[in-house]
C-alpha cells in the first residue's frame, strides 16, 4: 500500500494522467457544506482532526467542535483492529492532519449509548 501511495503523491504532483483533473483533487474537511453536496460519491478529503468520539458501535474522527454539522469519518469498532495491525491508532488522531478516502454519506450520529469501542474485548 505505501508503494501505491507513493506512486500516487508523485503522479499528483506532476498532474498526470487522471489526477490533472480537478475532479480527482483532495477536498479540505473544513468544508463540509461543499462536502455534503458530494453526497454518494467516492472522495479524497484532507484534515486536521479536532476530537476522536466514541459510541457503542462506532469511532467518529471529527474534523470539527460540532461534530453535527461537521465531517466526520464514522469507523465501525469491529474495524479498528484492521487500523491497528497497520500501527494506525485511531484514538490518537486528535490534533493530527490525516487524508481518508471514501464513499461520503449524509448520515445522522446515532445515540447509540452504551459500551464504548475501547470497552474489554476479552470474549472477542
Amino acid at each position: 500500500m505505501a508503494e501505491l501511495l507513493t506512486r500516487e503523491a508523485e503522479a499528483r504532483a506532476k498532474r498526470l494522467g487522471l489526477w490533472s483533473s480537478a475532479t480527482y483533487a483532495v477536498l479540505d474537511a473544513s468544508d463540509p457544506e461543499r462536502l455534503g453536496r458530494l453526497t454518494r460519491s467516492f472522495q479524497l478529503v484532507e484534515g486536521t482532526v479536532a476530537a476522536v468520539g466514541e459510541s457503542r458501535a462506532r469511532l467518529y474522527l471529527n474534523f470539527a467542535q460540532d461534530w453535527r454539522s461537521d465531517f466526520i469519518v464514522s469507523v465501525a469498532c469491529k474495524d479498528e483492529k484492521e487500523f491497528a495491525a497497520s500501527k494506525l491508532d485511531l484514538k490518537s488522531l486528535a490534533g493530527k492532519r490525516i487524508r481518508v478516502r471514501g464513499w461520503i454519506e449524509w448520515a445522522e450520529r446515532a445515540d447509540d449509548r452504551g459500551n464504548p469501542c475501547g470497552a474489554d474485548r476479552s470474549s472477542a
